[in-house]
């Protein structure tokens, strides 16, 4: 008499180590069942293969009823009970947002600094600060590169218009439209590349991780005041 394997289920997915983590994105889906998806506590979660099966393990939890009404904190186990890092509310610094990271013992492992655009049509760009590393840097591929200038270079007024639509506006509605793709750079390293249809991807050994999931929880198009309904928009899987 033969025994079937028992079928794989979203809690039977094991949390992943998050210290080796080389991607990762925030989702509810476990893995793919056929065309379906099997749907599991909202986390960040990383590719991972159990047998022949890839699944989307958890590597931190999110608590989606205290995230909108409370502090922005991840959780290392399902019951939402050993944090393991907090994002404390931005304080305003010379005109930039900045967003202190404390780990599992409220103590300060880095800074996330939101820095408003020079001058329009750009949007804002984003630091990281890690202690004893360079400053990271996370620009989208056109921040260097001036609309009206392009505008001489390609003849034409369009172009402008075209550049201006996609490098504004930092008051963007979080549902329209897919995020801008960012690339994060300390000096002339590419350390982390985050957004569009894909999930956030870390390049270096020496960035903190937690680091990186203050960053996406945080999200490059989040409202100042969030909402259940703000949540499902911005963490929907995405076609890719």
């Amino acid at each position: 008499m033969g025994f079937r394997k028992p079928k794989l289920t979203a809690d039977m997915v094991p949390v992943a180590d998050w210290h080796s983590v080389e991607q990762f994105s925030i989702s509810n889906m476990s893995r793919l069942n056929g065309r379906e998806a099997e749907r599991d506590m909202w986390a960040l979660r990383t590719p991972r293969m159990i047998g022949k099966k890839l699944t989307y393990a958890p590597c931190a939890f999110l608590n989606t009823s205290a995230f909108v009404n409370g502090p922005q904190q991840l959780f290392e186990d399902r019951d939402c009970t050993r944090v393991l890092l907090t994002v404390e509310d931005g304080q305003e610094v010379d005109g930039q947002h900045h967003f202190r990271v404390l780990d599992t013992h409220d103590t300060p492992i880095g800074t996330i600094r939101k820095v408003p655009p020079k001058s329009r049509p750009f949007r804002h760009t984003w630091r990281i600060d890690q202690p004893d590393r360079p400053e990271i840097a996370g620009r989208n591929e056109w921040s260097g590169i001036d609309a009206r200038s392009l505008a001489v270079r390609a003849g034409g007024e369009v172009v402008v218009a075209a550049f201006s639509s996609l490098l504004a506006s930092d008051d963007v509605d979080p549902g329209q439209g897919p995020p801008r793709v960012l690339v994060w750079k300390g000096g002339a390293e590419v350390v982390m590349t985050s957004g569009g249809a894909h999930p956030y991807r870390i390049c270096t050994d020496w960035l903190d991780r937690r680091l990186a999931f203050a960053v996406a929880l945080l999200g490059d198009q989040l409202p100042a005041r969030r909402n259940r309904h703000d949540l499902e928009r911005l963490w929907a899987p995405r076609p890719a």
